[in-house]
């Protein structure tokens, strides 16, 4: 194998992809550059964007609420209570656990079941967690980080039932947009329970991480809540307002060809994976695959991987009898980079050459 130049390094870590925002939108933000009133301060409520927003998901403007990155979100969360809540947590490799966890609240991590080659979530063992613990705060992230299971609404809606009246639900769909469905797809039409957040990213499925933007609804209970808490961070500057605002209303539709690509590459991930032996690949409904590799030696992987300029992301609280990591969904030439080097601990240094020939094309 041919160690690779630094500029070449493949990132396959962050499940942000690497697929470059298309010549169209970026002219139009070359143009909202020169076309902005720099002397104007931005919109303090971001309405522009939260009207579009509510076209979009169809909801109610006012149950949309924007924010630079997620910490910003989480920190309006932790200054809602007058002391730090208690927190029932799904676990999850998002940074937020350890935000909350850093500021204060007391953070129990509920992990998922797995059975061969399936994660999955006990909802009743859930319910007897939040009976023992009395959460303030019940936080789930669905598709869950790195497993890339979906929680089903059905479960999610039950759950949101159940808690308790004094405690808030939030359901982190940050890769929603990959899901085959979401919890705020089935609650839009009717409205958003009163003690539900939903949280959602600009980052993922509209390729847009250098922005960091999200955005959150909320039901009537949460949002008064919040809004009883003294203000909280900056608003959007005006150069994001006007750009998020002009794709949310211009380019849903390059938006869901993109989203379905990843979900091709990634199932054909997973079903390429599963026919290299020592390794599995589990479903997922992310932007992102796990894998599990038997009788490989993390500190190998990790070596001949940097050797090859290929960076993937190793979760913890595995089991340690296996090596884990999560694989960002790439290009297709970058799935057939990555799957050579997993071939190659069966095949030694020459790789499989059945496994460069990912049928497809990238639409994105």
């Amino acid at each position: 194998m041919n160690t690779l130049a630094a500029s070449e390094t493949l990132r396959l870590d962050r499940n942000e992809g690497n697929f470059l925002l298309p010549p169209a939108p970026r002219e139009e933000l070359r143009q909202l550059v020169g076309s902005l009133d720099y002397h104007r301060t931005p919109d303090p409520q971001s309405r522009e964007l939260r009207s579009a927003l509510s076209r979009f998901l169809q909801v109610p403007a006012q149950t949309l609420q924007v924010f630079n990155h997620q910490g910003e979100f989480f920190a309006r969360l932790r200054l809602a209570f007058p002391t730090p809540p208690r927190v029932l947590a799904l676990d999850s490799a998002s940074p937020n656990l350890e935000r909350l966890s850093l500021w204060g609240c007391d953070v129990r991590r509920v992990t998922l079941k797995q059975e061969g080659r399936v994660f999955s979530f006990d909802e009743d063992a859930f319910l007897d967690e939040i009976a023992r613990f009395s959460p303030e705060v019940i936080l789930l992230d669905t598709p869950n980080d790195p497993t890339g299971l979906r929680i089903s609404s059905e479960v999610l809606c039950r759950l949101v039932g159940l808690c308790p009246s004094t405690s808030l639900f939030v359901v982190d769909e940050s890769y929603g947009e990959f899901a085959e469905a979401s919890l705020l797809a089935s609650f839009a039409p009717k409205g958003i329970p009163d003690k539900l957040v939903v949280l959602r990213s600009f980052s993922y499925a509209w390729g847009l991480s250098a922005l960091q933007a999200c955005y959150s609804i909320w039901g009537n209970q949460a949002r008064d809540l919040v809004e009883r808490t003294p203000g909280l961070g900056e608003p959007l500057d005006g150069l994001n307002q006007a750009f998020l605002s002009h794709l949310v209303n211009h380019y849903e539709e390059w938006m869901n060809s993109r989203v379905y690509s990843i979900r091709y590459l990634r199932d054909e991930l997973v079903r390429r994976v599963r026919e290299i032996p020592r390794w599995e690949a589990f479903p997922s409904e992310g932007s992102f695959v796990l894998l599990r590799g038997t009788d490989v030696t993390r500190s190998d992987l990790e070596a001949t991987l940097q050797n090859q300029g290929i960076q993937v992301f190793f979760p913890d609280r595995f089991p340690e009898d296996a090596t884990w990591l999560r694989v960002s969904v790439g290009k297709e030439e970058e799935i057939r980079r990555l799957l050579s080097v997993l071939a190659s601990w069966e095949q030694g240094e020459q790789g499989l050459e059945d496994h460069a020939d990912i049928q497809g094309e990238m639409t994105a």
